[in-house]
């Protein structure tokens, strides 16, 4: 009944309600089955993770880098050390604590998504053990339920012989079958470890508190420290009675002024065709101080919204698309502007407009939706194919 755990699943599923509610069931199911069913309705806390299970998260499985990269988005390493030397039940405590606990209830990750940098941490002369099908399969499957955004992926492979590079075609398997949005955001870096973080940090990722030195060592000093903040946090929230004991505290968003502001949730006016259409409205979001980046797009009419860049990048994708949109079915066309709306969303696209105070509010799928249709029925009048 909380209204911000379903809320997770809509901001993941874009506010397709139908996904967004099967999801929720799966996740349920997995909770059920790894943690029991007396656990489904309270939170995890570090209390239900057994001895095997804290061995395996302190062992460097998994760090939630202190730096953000250059977009503010925050930084997870998943390293292949233990993947398959575990079993398969402490694995998923884990992956589930460090997603559902620590990484999805900040605001930021579940607006932005999270950079997620897997590392092979396989030593010259020593072997990388993949895990067997199954455990991979019923992993991967439990993951999914988890409404955890993936802003980006890189894979940082060794070049030795016996690690994870050899597994190339299973690497590639698994990336195509990954949804376009997502594919266009995996990238595979191979080198020795001082060529792999020059790679990382020639996509925006600072390698300043990463996990591993340049000699591919665990840094010791650093390496759990994402995890006793998290807990320390946990601690003060119970001594403020803020949550019950047993939920984490929300970060919030930052404000211009350093303190704190609520990430706020304005009602749109559309809210009834768009729910009667089988989809929640995107809420326009309102945040303090906020501006659109470069990579979005406004709406409105004059020069100098037509030439913001977001704008004039949207207007060469849509070009791009537009012998496939009239190539598509009269039917179809407003479903094939929406799956473009949404692909533009999931590549961290955002439409905004003006409101009549001039605050900048995100406009909702609906309104991008809207004007992705009406820029393909323009240059229809004005450039026939």
């Amino acid at each position: 009944e909380d209204p911000s755990f379903q809320l997770r699943f809509l901001r993941f599923n874009f506010y397709d309600v139908h996904r967004s509610v099967r999801q929720m069931m799966d996740f349920l199911k997995v909770k059920a089955t790894y943690f029991g069913e007396d656990k489904v309705a309270r939170e995890i806390t570090p209390e239900d993770l057994d001895d095997e299970d804290m061995k395996l998260l302190l062992s460097g499985l998994y760090h939630v880098q202190a730096d953000r990269d250059q977009s503010g988005r925050i930084i997870a390493y998943l390293t292949t050390d233990m993947l398959g030397r575990c079993k398969l039940e402490n694995l998923i405590h884990v992956v589930y604590y460090v997603c559902n606990n620590v990484l999805i209830p900040i605001p930021e990750v579940q607006t932005k998504g999270v950079v997620v940098v897997v590392y092979d941490v396989t030593k010259p002369g020593e072997k990388f053990v993949m895990p067997g099908f199954n455990f991979t399969r019923t992993w991967g499957k439990a993951t999914a339920s988890f409404p955890l955004r993936r802003a980006s992926l890189h894979f940082c492979l060794k070049t030795d012989i016996g690690n994870l590079a050899l597994y190339n075609a299973l690497l590639k398997g698994s990336m195509d079958i990954l949804p376009e949005h997502a594919r266009v955001r995996t990238r595979l870096h191979y080198g020795t470890d001082i060529e792999i973080q020059y790679y990382l940090r020639s996509h925006g990722i600072p390698t300043r508190t990463c996990p591993l030195d340049l000699d591919g060592n665990f840094r010791r000093d650093i390496l759990n420290t994402w995890f006793e903040k998290h807990k320390a946090e946990i601690e003060a929230a119970k001594h403020n009675g803020d949550v019950p004991s047993g939920h984490p505290s929300l970060p919030q968003a930052a404000s211009a002024e350093g303190g704190c502001a609520p990430v706020v949730a304005v009602p749109t006016s559309d809210s009834v065709d768009a729910t009667s259409a089988g989809m929640l409205p995107y809420p326009q979001i309102l945040l303090n101080n906020r501006q659109p980046s470069p990579q979005d797009v406004l709406l409105g009419r004059g020069w100098k919204l037509q030439n913001h860049e977001g704008n004039i990048r949207f207007r060469q994708l849509v070009e791009a698309k537009r012998s496939a949109y009239e190539n598509t079915p009269r039917m179809q066309k407003r479903e094939f502007a929406g799956n473009l709306a949404r692909l533009l969303h999931g590549r961290g696209v955002r439409f905004w407009k003006k409101t009549e105070d001039g605050e900048w509010v995100e406009g909702t799928v609906e309104d991008a939706q809207k004007k992705v249709g009406e820029l393909f029925r323009s240059m229809r009048r004005d450039k026939p194919l």
